[in-house]
């Protein structure tokens, strides 16, 4: 190659990278979004872990909630004259008030410890480089800031996660609360299609005890069930799932889905989200039910 080719191609190179849609970030595991509401696996698996409820525990919804001169609308109510909600319906209908509510109960320490179980803030052990995620930007205190512990609580605030992350939270969650470390290639296989290695899948880290996991899939089949995920149900499947649909602070809302299909030998596990793409159940949902589908079609 030419010295002027070279000059070519790194001119272009860097055209490319000074683009603002940033084509050239792998998304999967160096992207950062807010989560929305897919953040209250976390939260859910924070309380329940510590004994602090069952998923029959009755939470009080009125449509509203004022944190500190913060005011919470609620807009995911399907009944708006009930008032008492169950942990599994407030998960289900992805109720922030509730989860609000929770965070707050939780305490801005609790809340800190469970993302960090879960791997936020930390790199995680991949062979790819990874970008952390965020409980909160640097220089905020959840312990000084109650109206930011109730926004996290429900998966707004500063968070930024990973589809990387927000993946292993929901395979711990299927995998008895264990998660995984994530790995890319599971074999390597000669030219007649033998194999000749074969990767084991390691243990990263317990982030819940295995009756917090069971309760969990509860939730997570709930809302595939009944609730605002219903939509990612698969024939034949238990599916398990969590939409979101993060606010941010320019244009529409990314669209979020994380969920799991088993069919008792396998289990599958899809995240995905879609840029400014609304509604996580209209637009990432069906995206994530035929990754599914297909994959255990195939």
């Amino acid at each position: 190659m030419s010295e002027e080719q070279l000059k070519a191609a790194q001119s272009y190179w860097d055209v490319l990278n000074a683009r603002e849609d940033a084509r050239l970030l792998h998304r999967a595991n160096n992207g950062l979004y807010d989560p929305g509401s897919t953040f209250k696996m976390v939260t859910a698996t924070a309380l329940l872990n510590e004994g602090l409820a069952g998923i029959d525990t009755l939470f009080r919804d009125e449509g509203i909630l004022e944190v500190d001169g913060r005011v919470i609308i609620e807009l995911n109510r399907p009944d708006e004259s009930r008032v008492d909600w169950t942990l599994e319906e407030s998960f289900a209908y992805s109720l922030n008030v509730v989860f609000a509510r929770i965070g707050l109960e939780l305490g801005a320490e609790l809340l800190t410890e469970y993302a960090e179980r879960f791997g936020i803030g930390s790199e995680l052990p991949f062979i790819l480089n990874t970008a952390p995620s965020q409980l909160h930007a640097e220089g905020s205190d959840l312990r000084t800031n109650r109206t930011l512990v109730a926004d996290t609580a429900f998966g707004q605030g500063e968070l930024l996660v990973s589809p990387l992350q927000m993946a292993m939270i929901g395979a711990a969650i299927a995998n008895d609360g264990v998660m995984m470390e994530p790995m890319i290639v599971s074999a390597i296989r000669d030219e007649d299609g033998d194999v000749i290695e074969r990767r084991r899948p390691d243990d990263w880290r317990r982030v819940m005890n295995a009756e917090t996991a069971a309760a969990m899939h509860q939730l997570m089949v709930a809302s595939a069930d009944y609730g605002y995920a219903s939509a990612a149900q698969i024939e034949g499947l238990t599916v398990g799932g969590k939409t979101g649909t993060a606010e941010t602070a320019d244009g529409d809302p990314h669209a979020w889905f994380v969920g799991y299909a088993q069919d008792g030998e396998r289990t599958l596990v899809a995240a995905v989200i879609v840029e400014h793409g609304g509604s996580g159940g209209a637009t990432a949902l069906p995206i994530g039910r035929d990754l599914l589908a297909s994959a255990f079609a195939s």
